[in-house]
């Protein structure tokens, strides 16, 4: 039986293993050298100040949340405009932060925040808001600060899909005052689970340290290299990234330019082998703008049934992905922010995430296109 051509299958070389079987023998596994080679990386990269690494982007976004003290109204809840187009620890991070999300519409064309729908949903309780870069498409950074500023509102970004993109030549993730990136099996650069902070604010790095290390004053590799000892100075918890991550990390971005210029030769090919199709494709970029090519997404029309279309093209050995089903009118959060947001309940209804990775080859594409254009007829 021939393999299928599944979405989002991890990348892995004999780099990699070398890298973790290293880490394995070093008999240091937790955080430690490795990772603070990887901290050093994604600021070079970046051209962000400081650098966390986290056992996840949804540890992140808490930790980030947490550090910011969100939840210290006395009045009522504190709110988080973000987006209902993402995955579903986003708003739980928010919720577990002791705040609650407001979900705000999307332009249904890109499925990011749209920037009046987030001025709207503004109100005297909103402590911050956290956009989400859907698919590595940096959303308007400009409208989005401009409303933050206007009303003196941290923005936290939730860039776990951007690792790689920028806007007017600078890294998306440093426009807020914390970026938040994801590293697990299905992104660019991938570990079995794995996330970074980034921020130019220096105590805003060491408050989500802390908390990431338990609130011990000095971390475990600081502890064993150093021989020092430690305090607990304040509450945390267990959300550093392990030394085994970081292994498998570096030598991904060792050669992230090249895995990004192989998936620029996907994207490009899936746009022609597509365009004759009655489907919507991802928008352009502009030229000011880098795109991190995480997830080529097509938009079926609204009288195709999707769940078909998925079922037809999985007989033929294609697997499809859905990012996302709008998250307010999911079961837990429909009951209390349920009200209606066209852009999102559009794009979540409609849109199909097509096999998309360094692993996917050009008789991929082929394939892929070919099975959707069957699943359509």
């Amino acid at each position: 039986m021939k393999e299928p051509i599944v979405f989002g299958a991890p990348y892995l070389d004999d780099d990699m293993i070398a890298e973790v079987v290293a880490c394995l023998r070093s008999g240091w596994w937790q955080a430690g050298p490795r990772v603070e080679r990887l901290e050093a990386e994604v600021k070079r990269r970046t051209g962000a100040k400081h650098c966390v690494a986290v056992s996840s982007a949804t540890a992140g976004i808490h930790l980030v949340l947490m550090a910011l003290k969100i939840d210290q109204s006395t009045e009522r809840v504190d709110e988080v405009v973000t987006s209902p187009i993402c995955w579903a620890s986003v708003p739980g991070a928010i919720e577990l932060a002791g705040a609650q999300p407001v979900f705000a519409d999307v332009d249904p064309r890109t499925g990011n925040l749209d920037p009046h729908a987030v001025a709207g949903a503004i109100t005297p309780h909103t402590r911050a808001i956290l956009p989400v870069h859907l698919a590595g498409r940096t959303c308007d950074m400009d409208a989005i600060m401009e409303i933050a500023q206007r009303h003196s509102i941290p923005v936290v970004e939730d860039a776990s899909h951007a690792f790689g993109a920028s806007w007017k030549g600078r890294a998306t993730g440093t426009f807020g005052v914390a970026g938040v990136f994801s590293f697990n099996r299905a992104k660019n650069i991938a570990a079995a689970e794995g996330g970074a902070v980034i921020t130019n604010d220096e105590h805003l790095a060491s408050a989500v340290r802390l908390l990431a290390h338990g609130g011990v004053s000095r971390g475990s590799w600081e502890r064993f290299s150093f021989a020092r000892d430690y305090e607990v100075v304040s509450a945390g918890l267990n959300c550093k990234m392990p030394d085994l991550a970081a292994a498998m990390l570096l030598p991904q971005l060792a050669r992230f330019e090249e895995f990004q210029t192989k998936r620029a030769t996907l994207w490009t090919l899936y746009d022609s082998m597509l365009r004759h199709l009655p489907i919507s494709q991802p928008p352009r970029w502009g030229e000011r703008s880098v795109h991190a090519m995480h997830l080529y997404q097509v938009r079926l029309p609204a009288a195709i049934d999707r769940d078909q279309v998925r079922a037809r093209m999985w007989e033929g050995g294609i697997g499809t992905g859905i990012h996302y089903r709008p998250l307010h009118q999911e079961p837990y959060y429909g009951n209390s922010l349920g009200s209606s947001l066209p852009g999102a309940e559009e794009f979540g209804r409609t849109t199909l995430s097509l096999p998309f990775s360094v692993r996917v080859t050009e008789a991929d594409v082929l394939a892929v296109s070919q099975a959707l254009e069957e699943a359509l007829s």
